[in-house]
């Protein structure tokens, strides 16, 4: 039996839709299944561990990525890159988008948390101070 990497049970569970889970370790995987940059803005790679999954509950459907990094240097990099190159409007992290979704970043120790494509700000606050508890 295969063992699921730590980072993927780190995934809150409430409204997970367990088939959509993707682990990667390489930008393009993040791209072919949600478009963020052509460039590497969350500086995903080798020595990172990173996972995107689909909820769908009763405020709609988003998806989370949660990028595990070496160290919390390297997250607070990726997460300024993250908020200049695609969230530059964003206040406490957060922002509505072009389409009228909302996408939110924060970073928990050496980790990043995104929620992307949210149907509401409150959804994105909810998941991202979810993460914050779960850490600690």
């Amino acid at each position: 039996k295969r063992q699921v990497p730590p980072v993927v049970a780190r995934l809150p569970a409430q409204d997970l839709v367990p088939e959509s889970v993707r682990y990667f370790h390489h930008h393009t995987w993040l791209n072919r299944h949600y478009f963020v940059a052509d460039t590497n803005i969350l500086r995903i790679g080798r020595r990172t561990e990173a996972v995107l999954a689909r909820y769908t509950g009763k405020a709609g459907s988003y998806l989370v990525l949660l990028v595990e990094y070496p160290d919390g240097q390297q997250a607070r990099q990726a997460e300024l890159s993250f908020l200049r190159s695609y969230l530059s409007d964003a206040i406490d992290g957060v922002a509505q988008l072009e389409d009228g979704r909302w996408t939110g970043v924060r970073r928990v120790g050496d980790s990043l948390v995104v929620v992307l494509d949210a149907p509401a700000s409150e959804a994105v606050q909810a998941v991202l101070s979810k993460m914050d508890i779960e850490e600690e």
